[in-house]
């Protein structure tokens, strides 16, 4: 008898603890979409003229849409799941969600993850050719060709500069949802509530 109530006692812990790790995890994520948010609002979204570090800047913009928008998801299911508001306000008539949808939204976070990769082995590169991109924009001695030189050494500086500061923000955030969203999954599967 005292094992079994020890282990209904240990279970009930085990319960607070994931539901505290994952009301930590979204907290975290709505720090991190604020900051991205502000990145993706300020960023021009312009092209440099070179097609690698166009490409870098699409894809960190992309990544970081894709990332608020499964941000908002894991927050819409989560509070689904637990059967209340956001503010906390317990209702009963809240659908919870299918371990389709949890599944759905994980691989949508795994895919985020995988395309991050990509992004992050291309920055290198990218960095480089905007390097070059400045340095034929000082060296240009033909004054109408040098001021399209400065106009796209800015713009390749202003997608760097975002890339640089999305990225890091990127990768913690996707791997922060794919272990909130790992978390929840195994709950759900070994039968206890968040």
């Amino acid at each position: 008898m005292k094992k079994i109530l020890l282990f209904v006692i240990c279970a009930f812990f085990a319960s607070l603890v994931n539901a505290q790790t994952v009301k930590e995890r979204l907290t975290k994520s709505e720090e991190h979409m604020k900051n991205l948010k502000t990145l993706v609002d300020n960023y021009p979204n312009k092209d440099c003229g070179n097609e690698t570090v166009d490409g870098v800047g699409q894809n960190v913009y992309n990544a970081a849409l894709a990332a608020v928008s499964s941000s908002a998801q894991l927050d819409s299911l989560y509070y689904r799941q637990i059967g209340q508001t956001k503010d906390g306000v317990t209702d009963v008539t809240i659908k919870k969600p299918s371990m389709e949808e949890w599944m759905n939204l994980l691989s949508t976070a795994t895919a985020e993850v995988t395309s991050l990769k990509q992004v992050a082995d291309n920055i290198n590169g990218a960095g480089d050719e905007a390097k070059n991109i400045a340095e034929q924009a000082k060296n240009t001695k033909n004054p109408l060709k040098a001021g399209k030189m400065v106009k796209m050494a800015k713009a390749a500086t202003v997608i760097m500069e975002f890339a640089n500061k999305a990225t890091p923000i990127l990768t913690e955030e996707t791997a922060n949802q794919v272990s909130a969203i790992n978390t929840i999954i195994e709950t759900l599967k070994s039968g206890k509530n968040l």
